[in-house]
């Protein structure tokens, strides 16, 4: 089974994450085995304070999945117009395609993301001053 048939199933499984500390960025590699549309979904608690929420992606080789890389390597999908992050719970701002959350209030957000080509793609948090528990789900199609 390719990556790609592998992600045409609804029961691949998403990133269920313990309790991510404040003040800090995470990423979460949401490869698509090389599909032109993806989707990615972020569910996050009420606990929880997310400053930016952010789909990026590169074509290097091989690029650290989980650390900030250096400048360049990562380049975030941020365009200023045409794009629509669909969200649903309250404190949620969508500028372009980053999504800040307030915390206070269960919530999500999903992101569709058109011909894409690059070779890998992940989703960056940068926590605010309160940390919480996030679930991150990717779904391809060709």
């Amino acid at each position: 089974m390719s990556a790609i048939d592998a992600h045409k199933s609804d029961i691949v499984p998403g990133f269920v994450t313990g309790a991510l500390s404040s003040s800090t960025t995470y990423y979460f590699p949401v490869n698509s085995g090389g599909a032109l549309v993806e989707s990615v979904q972020l569910i996050w608690d009420a606990a929880i304070v997310i400053t930016a929420a952010q789909i990026e992606d590169t074509n290097t080789v091989i690029p650290s999945m989980t650390a900030a890389g250096v400048a360049g390597e990562w380049i975030p999908e941020n365009p200023t117009s045409g794009a629509y992050v669909a969200t649903e719970g309250a404190g949620v701002t969508v500028t372009n395609a980053t999504v800040a959350v307030a915390g206070g209030a269960l919530g999500g957000a999903i992101w569709h993301l058109g011909n894409i080509g690059s070779r890998r793609c992940r989703l960056r948090l940068d926590i605010g001053g309160t940390g919480g528990r996030v679930q991150v789900f990717v779904h391809a199609k060709e």
